[in-house]
């Protein structure tokens, strides 16, 4: 607690060099992180991380950490307090991180910078007049650290790329997931424009694969179907993990009875009531394989 403590200090008084008078709102300061709310207009990204490197530069000047109680009328305006803290006390503690920062506070330090370690923002938020920050420091922090990297490396065979291009591959990885979106949404549309469906005994039986589909997708998939008379359809979503969704309409059993002992026999886990029944499976090794077994069961048993 007393490395996020003298942290947030650092962290206020370096915001407070770069963007001129700003106000602190809410603080939370535990043992595991803090959480710091900034009430400024003028707060930026850019801001916040040039101020995260100034407290990362004052940690490692070892600066000494002291404090001192003096009466609230000696406090001037080289000491950081909040707004009417003065009035409120006759004597305040003053905690100095010395030739950098003097701010009134009753709460518990370091006595010198370098017992921080290291200082890292993990979460922010900005809105039109405050921010919010998410921090943490010490060992954690390096562990933090040091865990991201490690999965960023262990991913560098496997898909070339140089560390410092994280940011490019991140911007490249959000462009390919947006063109596959609107892909899937074509897909779903003409799916759903002209569909194809079996007929087994006067039962309308439909079965697709889905590559991406979440059940999110399968949901809007059914809604759009639209779906008359007699009908089964099972949409499969494969993958290592796989989803699956089977809808019927009109049929004489729920949809549990026509897919539920399949999905058993093949180790997935799920539930449903009614005219529909949704599951998943672990660790499939090929899942056309498994599409194909769920179908033909599911048609032997429109045909019992």
């Amino acid at each position: 607690m007393m490395r996020n403590h003298t942290g947030e200090h650092l962290f206020a008084k370096a915001l407070t060099d770069l963007l001129g008078d700003v106000t602190l709102g809410r603080i939370w300061i535990d043992g595991n992180h803090g959480s710091v709310e900034v009430l400024s207009s003028n707060v930026t990204l850019d801001a916040l991380f040039n101020a995260e490197r100034t407290v990362n530069e004052i940690i490692a000047r070892c600066l000494p950490v002291n404090s001192r109680v003096v009466k609230a009328s000696e406090i001037d305006k080289e000491v950081r307090a909040r707004e009417g803290v003065t009035s409120k006390h006759d004597r305040l503690r003053i905690v100095e991180v010395e030739g950098f920062d003097k701010s009134a506070c009753s709460g518990i330090h370091v006595t010198n910078t370098e017992e921080i370690l290291v200082f890292k923002i993990i979460d922010y938020g900005i809105e039109s007049d405050r921010a919010h920050v998410e921090f943490i420091t010490g060992s954690r922090a390096v562990q933090q650290l040091s865990d991201i990297y490690n999965e960023v490396l262990r991913r560098k065979t496997t898909y070339p790329f140089q560390v410092e291009q994280i940011g490019a591959v991140l911007d490249k990885s959000k462009e390919i997931r947006e063109g596959f979106e609107a892909m899937r949404d074509k897909l779903l549309e003409t799916l759903t424009r002209n569909p194809a469906y079996d007929t087994i005994g006067g039962v309308r039986f439909r079965a697709e694969i889905l590559p991406g589909f979440d059940t999110h997708l399968m949901k809007r998939f059914v809604k759009e179907s639209k779906m008359k008379g007699p009908t089964v359809l099972l949409l499969f979503s494969p993958g290592d993990k796989c989803q699956v969704m089977l809808r019927t309409n009109e049929m004489p059993e729920e949809a549990r009875y026509y897919i539920e002992d399949g999905m058993r026999a093949h180790g997935g886990v799920g539930g449903g009531r009614g005219e529909v029944f949704t599951c998943g499976f672990t660790g499939v090794e090929d899942p056309q394989v498994l599409f194909e077994n769920l179908k033909t069961h599911i048609v032997n048993k429109i045909s019992a």
